[in-house]
Order: structure tokens, then C-alpha cells, then sequence
């Protein structure tokens, strides 16, 4: 039976604080098979990287493959749509983030569009990858952390890692206390709040969660993904430790995180989130403590300290708990860095090194 789809293409409206002007006049297409609203790590960071070279003044667009992520790729609607952007660079993030399966739509995507440069991004990857011979592999892959670069640099010709991007004017501490907002969003204020936000899944580890709810002392609180459909013996299991969950698109999640008294983020498996978690991004710029698991590459990037604790599965409840005083505000100055400007910086730097010429 013949499918017929058609890419979505989207061209971003990005908007930088300071009037940069790029280096880079060429076209970059960012590819990808995700869609939907945007409470989702993977589709928040392609929103994100779009919006960082559209704001200093390059040529950049999104395509969101239709039908079935597994042969997207492969569909001749997607692969004429692709073709028609005459993209010099192709920045492909697959869904699946990197496996075996998505070296080979990437090597389909390239085919299609035959650009200057094509980049594949892994924002996380199955522990074993196959690689593609050397002729058809990638020519760059960019990595979220220096760990996943180390354990998989061989499946591209070069690499490199891109640094993590949060927003710090939409996620920015409030002037509001937290049991303002908290009144605000109709939430519980008879005991300090912790927040978790993400998918309703085994693999986000959210035991934890459970047992803080469970100790009676603190009001959790999960706004859960729409992104996946939740597990229904993980939503049993919360609710009947007295978990809140919001199963909801919230525009405004900001809010959120200035409600809690804790951010808690308690993922260990490598498949239960992206590398670096942005939600954990969030929480520091809005100035929320943040007891948090040592997951992927967040140990690469922060250090523990007296706002922001690592701790094993075992000890993040009580960590959490501990942390319920603390001035979260030092998270914040070590985010502000850790802007769409510095990203685009590097993304364009990996351009023109690659020789790309518009």
C-alpha cells in the first residue's frame, strides 16, 4: 500500500538579547521525525537550537518528517520536501535519539538533500551502536556531553559536543513567594512543595518521588509529559503515595518551578531522559534547588553544592527534604551562561570549521 506524507517545514522566528550578526550566511536544516506541543526535552532543544541561529541572523528552518518515525525518512513525500530546502547544512536529531536505526536514516536524509555538511545529533544513545562504514558515516556528530562523545565519537568522521541552552528570561526567579504562586496555580501551601517534571514512565526512576509524598512532610508535585502516554502501574503507584500529578500542557511551567520549594530529579536510566536534562536547566534558572541523581552528563557540567546535590536513588528523598531551606539563587548564576548565544556560538564555530561556505 502506497503512504503518502508531506514534511512540515517551519521557519523560526527566533530572537536573540544582543543584535548579533552571524559569521554564517548558508542554510541550515534542522530535521526531524518530532512534532507536538513542546513539553518534551528533544522538541524543546530543536525549538531552542532554531531560535539561536535564527536570532543572529542565519538561515535556518525546521522540517518535521510525517508518518511513522521509524520510515519517515524514507517516505518520497518527506524526501521532496527536504530536497526543495537545498540546505547546505542538514542538522538531522532523530527521535529515537542515536541508535543503529537512525545512522541509517541519516545516511537517507543526506542522500536526499545532499548538503555541504551534515550533522547528526545525539542528545542520548543506546549503550551499543553499530557503526556504518567509514565512507557512509556522518560527517560530524554533535554530542550532548563529553561522556557520550567519548563512548561514541567513531560513528562520524569528526565531533563535537554542543553546550546545553536555557532560557533565563522566560526562567528566571519570581518576585511572587512560593506559596503566592502556589495559591495562584491552585496548589496544596500547607506543607513545602517539590516538583518534578517529565514523563510518567519506569525509566524516569520515580520511586523517590513516592517516597517523599509518602512521609507525609511535603506536597509533590509531577507535571507529567503529553508527549507519552503514562504507565498506568507508575501512575497507580504515585497517586497512592499521595503524588499530584498534572497531566497537562502548562505555556506557563515557569510558574511552576518558582511554586517549589525543591526541584527533584531522580532518572539513573540513560534511556529515561536526554543527557542533559533540560527540565533540571529550568529549575536552576528559576532559582530552585535542585536535589538531582548524578544522570548522563549533568556531573561534566555542574558540581555538587549546597543548591545543587547529587545524590544516589536511595538518598534523593531524603536529600530533597534537606534541601527544602536552602537559597536556590546560586543555581541560577550558573546557568546564566548557558544561553542560546553561547550555543549558536558553537554551532556556527562547527560550521564554518567544517570549511561550509554559503
Amino acid at each position: 500500500m502506497a503512504i503518502a506524507a508531506q514534511a512540515t517545514i517551519y521557519r523560526g522566528r527566533g530572537i536573540s538579547i544582543l543584535p548579533l550578526v552571524s559569521a554564517y550566511k548558508g542554510k541550515v536544516l534542522f530535521v526531524t521525525e518530532l512534532s507536538g506541543q513542546g513539553d518534551e526535552g528533544m522538541r524543546n532543544w530543536i525549538k531552542m537550537a532554531d531560535r539561536a541561529l535564527v536570532g543572529r541572523g542565519c538561515q535556518a528552518e525546521v522540517v518535521r518528517l510525517d508518518g511513522d518515525p521509524r520510515w519517515s525518512s524514507l517516505l518520497p513525500g518527506n524526501l521532496r520536501s527536504m530536497r526543495r530546502t537545498a540546505p547546505d547544512v542538514l542538522v538531522y536529531v532523530p527521535y529515537s535519539g542515536l541508535t543503529s536505526k537512525a545512522l541509517l536514516r541519516h545516511m537517507a536524509l543526506r542522500a536526499a538533500t545532499v548538503p555541504q555538511l551534515d550533522v547528526l545529533v545525539a542528545l542520548q544513545a543506546d549503550s551499543m551502536v553499530r557503526r556504518l562504514p567509514r565512507k557512509l558515516a556522518p560527517t560530524l556528530g554533535a554530542f550532548a556531553s563529553e561522556r557520550l562523545r567519548s563512548a561514541h565519537r567513531e560513528i562520524a568522521h569528526d565531533s563535537c559536543v554542543l553546550p546545553p541552552a536555557v532560557n533565563s528570561g522566560r526562567f528566571c526567579p519570581s518576585n511572587d513567594s512560593r506559596s503566592a504562586i502556589r495559591e495562584q496555580l491552585g496548589l496544596a501551601n500547607d506543607k513545602p512543595m517539590a516538583l518534578h517534571v517529565g514523563h510518567l514512565r519506569r525509566s524516569r526512576g520515580l520511586e523517590p518521588l513516592a517516597e517523599l509524598a509518602a512521609s507525609g512532610t511535603v506536597n509533590v508535585v509531577l507535571v507529567a509529559s503529553t508527549a507519552t502516554e503514562p504507565e498506568v502501574e507508575v501512575v497507580t503507584r504515585l497517586r497512592e503515595a499521595g503524588v499530584l500529578i498534572k497531566r497537562k500542557f502548562l505555556p506557563q511551567v515557569e510558574r511552576w518551578y518558582q511554586a517549589a520549594d525543591v526541584y527533584l530529579f531522580p532518572v539513573t536510566d540513560l534511556q529515561g531522559s536526554i543527557e542533559i536534562p533540560l527540565t533540571v536547566l529550568e529549575a536552576m534558572a528559576c532559582g530552585t534547588p535542585v536535589a538531582t541523581a548524578p544522570f548522563g552528563g549533568l556531573p561534566s557540567f555542574f558540581a555538587s553544592t549546597g543548591s545543587l546535590r547529587f545524590a544516589p536513588s536511595a538518598r534523593l528523598a531524603e536529600t530533597a527534604k534537606e534541601m527544602i531551606d536552602v537559597d536556590g539563587l546560586p543555581n541560577r548564576a550558573v546557568v546564566e551562561g548557558m544561553n542560546e548565544d553561547a550555543f549558536a556560538d558553537v554551532l556556527e564555530g562547527e560550521i564554518i570549521r567544517a570549511g561550509v561556505h554559503a
